[in-house]
């Protein structure tokens, strides 16, 4: 067993969702999260059910990022610094990582 990740029980299968958002009250938070957390809170995927929590890492130590970081199977997050802490992922974690719509870095 990895450190960090429980074992579920037989044919208790979940995958695990960290949302990293941003304060929307800067305009910079992402958009639709309550639908889609409302869209998995019945939902599976092929047979796993999909748990999440979401959190905001720029009031959170360095230590409770790495922790949270280490919890997930699927991080979605805005492109941006939090991202940094991928680095904690477990192997075969996946990352979603949002742009605004047009976005350019040429």
């Amino acid at each position: 067993m990895r450190r960090g990740r429980t074992i579920p029980e037989k044919g208790q299968c979940a995958l695990h969702l960290v949302i990293i958002n941003r304060n929307s009250s800067q305009g910079r938070g992402l958009m639709g999260i309550n639908e889609l957390k409302a869209l998995l809170d019945h939902r599976t995927f092929c047979g796993a059910r999909i748990t999440y929590e979401e959190h905001r890492f720029d009031s959170l130590s360095f230590n409770e990022q790495a922790e949270i970081m280490q919890r997930a199977d699927i991080v979605l997050s805005a492109h941006g610094a939090e991202l940094t802490n991928a680095i904690f992922l477990r192997e075969g974690s996946v990352v979603i990582e949002m742009a605004p719509f047009a976005y350019y870095t040429g």
